[in-house]
């Protein structure tokens, strides 16, 4: 998480008192900010990894590799297709 964020404890949680809170790592499924980290996050990991976003569409990276040729990445939301 780029922000600090502190939730509830959970049901049934043993731990800590009636009034303990939890500081948020990562970013949980349906937060405000779980898209735009995961994408920053992917787009990170496949430029390291050696693939080019496209100026065209920025959720299509396009790698070249010598032993298999050209891949491109398509990413939508947290799915992704991969093209060989």
């Amino acid at each position: 998480m780029d922000t600090e964020v502190y939730v509830d404890l959970p049901e049934g949680y043993s731990g800590g008192g009636p009034d303990a809170v939890a500081k948020l790592r990562s970013a949980l499924y349906r937060t405000l900010q779980a898209g735009r980290l995961c994408g920053e996050h992917l787009c990170a990991t496949l430029t390291v990894a050696g693939a080019q976003r496209c100026v065209a569409d920025p959720t299509l990276y396009l790698c070249s590799l010598p032993d298999l040729g050209r891949v491109l990445v398509l990413a939508h939301v947290d799915d992704l297709a991969i093209l060989g």
